[in-house]
Protein backbone atom coordinates (compact mmCIF):
# COMPACT_ATOMS: atom_id res chain seq x y z
CA UNK A 1 0.00 0.00 0.00
CA UNK A 2 1.61 3.37 -0.82
CA UNK A 3 2.85 5.95 1.67
CA UNK A 4 -0.01 9.23 1.98
CA UNK A 5 1.44 12.53 0.21
CA UNK A 6 2.80 14.24 3.29
CA UNK A 7 3.75 16.78 1.03
CA UNK A 8 1.23 19.93 -0.30
CA UNK A 9 0.17 20.01 -4.32
CA UNK A 10 2.92 20.67 -6.63
CA UNK A 11 1.72 24.17 -7.06
CA UNK A 12 2.34 25.29 -3.48
CA UNK A 13 5.75 23.96 -3.45
CA UNK A 14 6.71 25.26 -6.69
CA UNK A 15 5.72 28.85 -5.10
CA UNK A 16 8.05 27.95 -1.61
CA UNK A 17 10.74 27.72 -4.10
CA UNK A 18 11.09 29.70 -6.87
CA UNK A 19 8.64 32.53 -5.51
CA UNK A 20 9.88 32.70 -1.43
CA UNK A 21 12.98 31.07 -2.10
CA UNK A 22 13.08 28.39 0.48
CA UNK A 23 15.69 26.14 0.03
CA UNK A 24 15.53 22.28 -0.17
CA UNK A 25 15.73 21.79 3.23
CA UNK A 26 13.61 24.87 4.28
CA UNK A 27 10.88 23.08 2.16
CA UNK A 28 11.60 19.58 4.07
CA UNK A 29 11.75 21.12 7.04
CA UNK A 30 8.28 22.94 6.49
CA UNK A 31 6.31 19.76 5.59
CA UNK A 32 8.48 17.94 7.85
CA UNK A 33 9.61 15.24 5.51
CA UNK A 34 13.15 14.45 4.25
CA UNK A 35 15.35 16.53 1.74
CA UNK A 36 15.08 13.51 -0.55
CA UNK A 37 11.45 12.95 -0.54
CA UNK A 38 11.34 16.58 -1.82
CA UNK A 39 13.90 16.37 -4.57
CA UNK A 40 12.04 12.92 -5.69
CA UNK A 41 9.43 14.98 -6.34
CA UNK A 42 10.60 18.26 -8.06
CA UNK A 43 12.22 15.46 -10.10
CA UNK A 44 9.00 13.48 -10.61
CA UNK A 45 7.17 17.14 -12.03
CA UNK A 46 10.21 17.83 -14.00
CA UNK A 47 11.39 20.45 -12.26
CA UNK A 48 15.15 19.26 -10.88
CA UNK A 49 16.57 21.10 -8.22
CA UNK A 50 19.00 23.25 -9.33
CA UNK A 51 21.07 26.95 -9.47
CA UNK A 52 18.53 27.97 -11.68
CA UNK A 53 15.88 25.82 -13.33
CA UNK A 54 14.70 26.52 -17.21
CA UNK A 55 11.23 28.93 -17.46
CA UNK A 56 8.49 26.55 -18.21
CA UNK A 57 6.87 29.22 -19.97
CA UNK A 58 3.47 27.35 -20.66
CA UNK A 59 3.38 27.16 -16.78
CA UNK A 60 2.32 30.59 -16.75
CA UNK A 61 0.74 31.38 -20.21
CA UNK A 62 -2.81 30.33 -21.45
CA UNK A 63 -1.82 29.66 -24.92
CA UNK A 64 0.12 27.36 -27.11
CA UNK A 65 2.27 30.35 -28.86
CA UNK A 66 3.26 28.97 -32.86
CA UNK A 67 7.07 28.25 -33.32
CA UNK A 68 6.65 31.24 -36.21
CA UNK A 69 5.47 33.81 -33.46
CA UNK A 70 8.04 33.00 -30.72
CA UNK A 71 10.28 34.99 -31.48
CA UNK A 72 7.93 38.50 -32.39
CA UNK A 73 8.67 41.69 -30.01
CA UNK A 74 5.57 40.93 -27.58
CA UNK A 75 6.51 37.31 -27.29
CA UNK A 76 10.10 38.18 -26.38
CA UNK A 77 8.84 41.02 -23.67
CA UNK A 78 6.02 38.40 -22.22
CA UNK A 79 8.80 36.03 -21.35
CA UNK A 80 11.55 38.45 -20.49
CA UNK A 81 8.33 39.51 -17.65
CA UNK A 82 7.90 35.95 -16.75
CA UNK A 83 11.48 35.78 -16.17
CA UNK A 84 11.52 38.47 -13.91
CA UNK A 85 8.52 37.97 -11.60
CA UNK A 86 10.02 34.58 -11.19
CA UNK A 87 13.41 35.78 -10.39
CA UNK A 88 15.23 34.81 -13.04
CA UNK A 89 18.38 36.18 -14.11
CA UNK A 90 18.12 39.43 -16.49
CA UNK A 91 20.67 41.44 -18.20
CA UNK A 92 21.02 45.28 -17.64
CA UNK A 93 19.90 45.72 -21.35
CA UNK A 94 17.04 42.83 -20.77
CA UNK A 95 15.88 44.95 -17.84
CA UNK A 96 15.54 48.54 -19.73
CA UNK A 97 13.68 46.96 -22.36
CA UNK A 98 11.00 44.88 -19.87
CA UNK A 99 10.80 48.76 -18.18
CA UNK A 100 10.20 50.41 -21.57
CA UNK A 101 7.50 47.55 -22.72
CA UNK A 102 5.88 48.03 -18.85
CA UNK A 103 5.53 51.45 -19.21
CA UNK A 104 4.27 51.59 -22.92
CA UNK A 105 1.82 49.14 -21.52
CA UNK A 106 0.92 51.30 -18.41
CA UNK A 107 0.88 54.57 -20.48
CA UNK A 108 -0.98 52.94 -23.32
CA UNK A 109 -3.41 51.46 -20.58
CA UNK A 110 -3.85 48.40 -22.74
CA UNK A 111 -3.19 44.48 -22.22
CA UNK A 112 -1.09 41.87 -24.69
CA UNK A 113 -3.73 39.35 -26.53
CA UNK A 114 -2.68 36.41 -28.71
CA UNK A 115 -4.70 35.28 -31.53
CA UNK A 116 -3.04 32.78 -33.73
CA UNK A 117 -5.17 33.51 -36.75
CA UNK A 118 -4.51 36.90 -37.62
CA UNK A 119 -1.30 38.02 -39.49
CA UNK A 120 -0.23 39.86 -36.62
CA UNK A 121 -0.71 37.18 -33.76
CA UNK A 122 0.21 39.82 -30.82
CA UNK A 123 -1.93 42.96 -30.58
CA UNK A 124 -2.83 45.39 -27.31
CA UNK A 125 -5.96 46.17 -27.20
CA UNK A 126 -7.51 48.68 -24.57
CA UNK A 127 -7.62 47.36 -20.84
CA UNK A 128 -10.80 46.56 -19.01
CA UNK A 129 -12.25 46.07 -15.53
CA UNK A 130 -12.17 42.37 -16.45
CA UNK A 131 -8.48 42.18 -17.12
CA UNK A 132 -7.50 43.23 -13.90
CA UNK A 133 -4.15 43.89 -13.17
CA UNK A 134 -2.53 41.07 -15.55
CA UNK A 135 -0.04 42.08 -18.63
CA UNK A 136 -2.35 39.64 -20.45
CA UNK A 137 -5.84 39.12 -21.11
CA UNK A 138 -6.50 35.92 -20.25
CA UNK A 139 -8.71 33.81 -22.59
CA UNK A 140 -12.75 33.73 -21.22
CA UNK A 141 -13.05 30.18 -22.22
CA UNK A 142 -10.35 28.85 -20.20
CA UNK A 143 -10.13 28.11 -16.26
CA UNK A 144 -9.21 31.20 -14.60
CA UNK A 145 -5.28 31.43 -13.79
CA UNK A 146 -3.95 30.05 -10.66
CA UNK A 147 -2.70 32.14 -7.79
CA UNK A 148 0.82 31.51 -9.13
CA UNK A 149 -0.40 32.40 -12.63
CA UNK A 150 -1.68 35.48 -11.78
CA UNK A 151 0.95 36.59 -9.14
CA UNK A 152 3.77 36.03 -12.49
CA UNK A 153 1.31 37.62 -14.73
CA UNK A 154 0.55 41.14 -13.06
CA UNK A 155 1.53 44.28 -14.30
CA UNK A 156 3.95 46.21 -12.51
CA UNK A 157 3.02 49.57 -10.89
CA UNK A 158 5.31 52.19 -9.41
CA UNK A 159 9.35 51.65 -9.07
CA UNK A 160 8.80 47.52 -8.68
CA UNK A 161 10.94 46.67 -11.57
CA UNK A 162 14.20 45.51 -10.71
CA UNK A 163 12.59 44.17 -7.25
CA UNK A 164 10.82 41.15 -6.00
CA UNK A 165 7.28 42.19 -5.18
CA UNK A 166 6.12 39.06 -6.15
CA UNK A 167 7.90 36.95 -3.53
CA UNK A 168 6.50 39.55 -0.72
CA UNK A 169 3.56 39.35 -2.17
CA UNK A 170 2.89 35.58 -1.87
CA UNK A 171 4.58 35.52 1.31
CA UNK A 172 2.29 37.36 2.89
Amino acid sequence: MPRPRTLPDDEILVRDKDFLGLSLNEIADKYGVSKQAVSALFIEMGRPWGAVAPVNYRDYLPWDIGRDHQALDAAQRLRAHIRWRTGHPSTDAQLRRLSNWHARITRENVTVVYDPVLPSPWIYVPRTASDGELIIRWPADIEPPTDVQRAVLLLPRGPELGERHVRETLSS
